[in-house]
């Protein structure tokens, strides 16, 4: 029993009751009969005084600093750190709308309203931050390919070009495409050989002629 300065002082087993409900309804300074019975059956009433407060005494709203974009309404509730702790019902609004036009530091007063109807008046700190600024796009505006990607095509395509074949080697093989394809291997053979001692026969032929023309003269 709150109105009992000494109960560890008393017998135990000591009870303690209100003669009389207090009204807490209304706030103020209230009188009331807390009556002591002890073990052995007797009794005595004492009268004690009581207050009762309001919500706005029994409660103490805590502020936080809040960040809003500059030209934005922040909201009051935001401000108060331990609003889930005070009453059910309690209400919080701006007693005037901060002004938010600048960047920078302002500070505002915060109503707290309870259900019972008392009221808090408590100041909050509101920092303005400056709008964000969207950067215009720069650079390649035509949709050409970036220059990476340009020398990635072309490094590719260079990799893939063809690296032309000897050159001695497709002569020969052109030559030997020119050769005959018809008879047996005997056949082509005689041939070859026949080409060849026709190309020595004429080479011959015109040298003898040349000796003969050089003696004669």
């Amino acid at each position: 029993m709150e109105g009992i300065k000494n109960p560890t002082d008393l017998p135990e087993g000591t009870k303690y009751a209100w003669k009389d409900p207090i009204d807490t309804t209304t706030p103020g300074e209230k009188e009331g009969i807390i009556v002591v019975t002890y073990p052995d059956g007797s009794s005595e009433e004492l009268v004690v005084k009581i207050k009762v407060g309001t919500d706005a005494d029994l409660n103490t709203p805590i502020t936080k600093p809040i960040e809003v974009t500059q030209g934005e309404t922040p909201d009051a509730k935001a401000a108060i750190a331990n609003l889930g702790d005070l009453p059910a019902g309690t209400t919080v609004e701006w007693v005037t709308t901060p002004d938010t036009t600048a960047i920078g530091t302002v500070k505002a007063l915060v109503k707290v309203t309870y259900p019972d109807g008392s009221v808090d008046i408590v100041e909050a700190e509101i920092t303005v931050k400056a709008k964000a600024t969207t950067m215009a796009p720069t650079g390649n505006t035509e949709g050409k390919a970036p220059e990476k990607t340009q020398m990635t095509a072309q490094t590719t395509a260079k990799s893939t070009q063809t690296v032309p074949a000897n050159t001695s080697a497709k002569a020969q093989t052109d030559v030997a495409q020119e050769l005959p394809q018809t008879g047996d291997a005997k056949t082509q053979n005689a041939s070859l050989v026949g080409v060849v001692l026709t190309a020595l026969a004429g080479l011959l032929g015109l040298g003898t002629v040349a000796d003969k023309k050089k003696r004669k003269d």
